[in-house]
């Protein structure tokens, strides 16, 4: 874009800027003229300033105390009531303490009023007894505006509602330009957030869009010029009515700026801090000018660069951000067609009568612009338009809940993504499979695996579990320790295993890494920014490593022949034996499926089941010790619980087993029958039958086997040993 253009968009944002400050003038002096304020100053002269001494004492009683009163100025100046079984707040108020005092005084002339005089010339003197005023101090109750009820305060400040369009996308945006790193934490209703300097920004979580955008506007204002740290300057802060001010003044004019009202907010806390003749807002006027008008350019610039990874489109109407009831048919097919109202949502016919059989309200749609309800079925059959659905009953049926619900979690999930990609901090994240029954090729699967089933690693299969900062130490060993040994308790993922993905962001650089069998393997392209680097991956390990690791995938082994790792990961890690507690923890995990799932499958009718086949399925498949590792380990995490049987829980501490590797989502009761009918099975001796065709199986597989050297070898010394 040529620079004049630049300019002139410069200068018709500065111009935007100046009328925005000249609104907040205007809005202050209306403010200052209205009875809103004149109220609230009356009712806070009620409310008297209190000595050091008595704040000690009701912060002592009642920490976060803000408006104190006697029982009777709450329920007559008020008409608020104090709640039953409250507790009263004493502080220490001034009384008139009158006293008796004698003393001698003049005589006086009852008619003059001139001292009386004796003999000698002298003032007679008298003994007078009178009443003297003095002040003491004593105890008295009051209670806090939040052990009352009844008509609300007047206020200056309040609670703004509404949503913001785009809203995820700006709140990770400012999460960008924000000097300092932003979080969400529950707090008093009277406070919206704060900045601690050189650390953090906290913001309180459950407030409207609007208030929570004006917030974090107004916060990071006090990061950027406040924060010494940040700001660079030497010289004395600034008194904290006049930070107030700026912080507010330019959070209004931003927040203007994007289309977010907030003025019933703003002007009430500018009116609290300020004064009526505005002379701090009218001597910071030049600094929120030009601080808005850099915040702003700075918000423009990483916005444009969000919305442009998301593919959101800044052109889009209203209407268009609704999750629409049938994707198959548009806004644009609906007018053209002739209808052209858009609080109706547009269905084609499948989707009609979906709707229709969930009792929910469908219309038939004709092109001059009308509507009909239809209130049979086969009035949708025999329609030959299109068919509609109202907007506001659209959004309030379960299903676009549940939707929007999704989309949200979608959006959170690309939030943390895009901060990961474009964040100041050096950070990694972990990505694992979603569930379902289309990821079951997926999920442990190693890249030769992939390879050989012509399958591929997309970022689409996937969603993002953990963000976290990292540091120059952090290395891929270290995050598979601890992900599966020492997991972080915001974390909800399983355990990091093969086919999860890694992502490192170090200075700005982007590498994602796939959890093979053994080792990583670098993905060029998983987030479609990352450079490549050297790839990390089981032809990386050293030979002796190599010798270490299990071969089970190369041999082909049968799932219930393969060992059980029965030791703990962190000793694994010490004996240099992780390789094999990865391939054990797969099998594991497959086992925990392959058991909740044959519960399932048994289920012949309600509340019946056929445990007794199920456990054999599972055998046959993993195998004895494998099942009975994995059950008992349910067993033993969940041995406070009283569905499962004493005997069952016995049995289950026969075995040592450390924190389960999969949790079971089989119901306990179902559970603990199903490890009764295991324990049955696992009893009984193979018949001879099976006993044949095993070694029958067996004799063919070894008759199979090529000749190695050490067979050879071995054939050699049985000759020898036969010819003596």
């Amino acid at each position: 874009m040529p620079d004049y253009d630049k300019e002139a968009a410069a200068e018709r944002q500065q111009a935007r800027t100046n009328e925005l400050t000249a609104k907040l003038e205007a809005g202050m002096k209306e403010l200052y003229d209205s009875d809103k304020y004149k109220d609230y100053l009356k009712s806070m002269s009620h409310f008297h300033q209190y000595s050091s001494k008595n704040i000690m004492l009701i912060h002592q009683q009642i920490s976060d105390a803000t408006r104190i009163a006697s029982y009777k100025l709450w329920d007559e100046e008020f008409n608020r009531h104090v709640k039953k079984g409250e507790t009263a707040i004493y502080i220490y108020a001034p009384i008139a303490d009158k006293t008796l005092e004698t003393k001698m005084m003049e005589k006086l002339d009852p008619e003059t009023g001139a001292p009386l005089l004796d003999e000698h010339g002298r003032i007679i003197m008298e003994e007078m007894t009178a009443l003297t005023n003095g002040i003491k101090f004593k105890l008295v109750p009051v209670f806090d505006v939040s052990q009352t009820y009844g008509e609300p305060l007047p206020e200056l400040v309040e609670n703004i509602s509404g949503n913001v369009v785009h809203y995820e996308a700006f709140i990770d945006t400012l999460k960008i330009v924000s000097p300092l790193p932003i979080v969400f934490e529950s707090m008093q209703d009277n406070q919206d957030g704060y900045c601690k300097y050189r650390e953090k920004i906290g913001i309180r979580e459950n407030m409207s869009e609007t208030q929570t955008i004006s917030a974090i506007v107004h916060e990071i204002t006090h990061a950027k010029l406040h924060d010494k740290s940040i700001s660079g300057e030497n010289s004395e802060p600034k008194p904290k009515t006049v930070q107030e001010i700026e912080a507010e003044s330019i959070s209004y004019v931003v927040c203007q700026h994007y289309g977010i009202e907030t003025s019933p907010n703003s002007f009430g806390y500018l009116a609290e801090y300020g004064n009526r003749d505005m002379s701090e807002l009218k001597s910071s006027l030049d600094i929120i000018r030009r601080e808005s008008n850099s915040f702003i350019t700075v918000i423009d610039e990483k916005f444009d660069i969000i919305y442009k990874e998301r593919n959101i489109d800044l052109m889009a109407k209203p209407q268009d951000n609704i999750i629409m009831p049938d994707p198959a048919i548009n806004f644009n097919s609906m007018n053209l067609y002739g209808y052209t109202d858009n609080t109706m949502l547009p269905l084609t016919i499948d989707r009609a009568v979906e709707l229709f059989n969930q009792d929910i309200t469908v219309y038939l749609l004709y092109p001059d612009n009308t509507e009909a309800m239809a209130f049979d079925l086969s009035e949708i059959e025999n329609h030959e338009g299109i068919f509609g659905i109202d907007r506001d009953e659209w959004i309030n049926t379960q299903e676009y809940k549940d939707l929007s619900t999704m989309e949200k979690v979608q959006n959170i999930e690309a939030a943390k993504e895009s901060e990961l990609i474009y964040g100041k901090n050096n950070a990694f994240a972990i990505y694992q499979l979603y569930d379902g029954p289309d990821m079951r090729e997926l999920r442990f699967a190693s890249t030769a695996e992939l390879e050989q089933r012509g399958l591929a690693v997309e970022r689409s299969n996937y969603g993002l579990v953990y963000t976290a900062p990292s540091d120059e130490y952090t290395t891929l060993d270290g995050i598979f320790h601890k992900f599966n040994f020492n997991m972080p308790d915001d974390f909800y993922g399983h355990s990091l295993s093969v086919s999860d993905i890694v992502v490192i962001q170090r200075s700005g650089e982007v590498t994602s890494y796939y959890v093979d069998s053994f080792g990583f393997t670098e993905l060029p392209a998983f987030l479609g920014v990352e450079k490549q680097h050297d790839t990390i991956n089981k032809n990386e390990h050293t030979e002796e490593e190599q010798q270490n690791m299990p071969q089970y995938e190369q041999h082909d082994i049968p799932k219930k022949d393969v060992p059980v790792y029965k030791s703990s990961g962190e000793i694994a890690v010490q004996n240099g034996e992780i390789a094999a507690f990865r391939e054990s923890y797969k099998f594991n995990v497959e086992c925990g499926q392959a058991i909740d799932k044959a519960i399932i499958d048994c289920n012949y009718e309600q509340y019946r089941y056929d445990l007794k086949t199920a456990a054999k399925n599972v055998i046959a498949e993993f195998g004895v010790d494998r099942a009975a590792w994995v059950l008992a380990s349910n067993v033993n995490h969940n041995d406070w619980d009283g569905r499962l049987s004493n005997t069952n829980k016995a049995w289950a501490k026969e075995f040592d087993t450390p924190k389960p590797d999969v949790y079971l989502n089989t119901h306990l009761a179902v559970l603990d029958g199903f490890v009764d009918r295991f324990r049955e099975v696992s009893r009984e001796k193979p018949s001879l039958l099976d006993t044949l065709s095993k070694n029958e199986q067996k004799s063919k597989q070894q008759s199979k086997k090529p000749e190695t050297a050490i067979d050879n070898k071995n054939k050699s010394k049985k000759s020898n040993r036969e010819d003596i």
